[in-house]
């Protein structure tokens, strides 16, 4: 079965992310978007979004930064 959770994992997975990874991801969105980092043995890291857009902002995502962070899942909310 296709869905948005396969796709990302095998993303993911083409990209060698796997444990000591850091994968950054909004702060409120859909669980999936941090199940698929945990799947694989990497980490989640939870960045808040802006009050008006729902989004992540890049100086956001530049203060979750670290040596160990392998990608960025930037979802949208509600169609944003």
């Amino acid at each position: 079965m296709y869905s948005w959770t396969n796709g990302a994992i095998a993303t993911l997975l083409a990209l060698d992310i796997g444990p000591g990874a850091e994968v950054i991801a909004p702060a409120m969105t859909f669980i999936s978007s941090a199940n698929v980092a945990e799947i694989l043995g990497a980490t989640a890291v939870f960045v808040d979004v802006d009050r008006d857009t729902l989004m992540m902002t890049p100086e956001g995502v530049s203060g979750a930064l670290t040596p160990n962070t392998r990608a960025i899942i930037p979802l949208d909310l509600y169609g944003v």
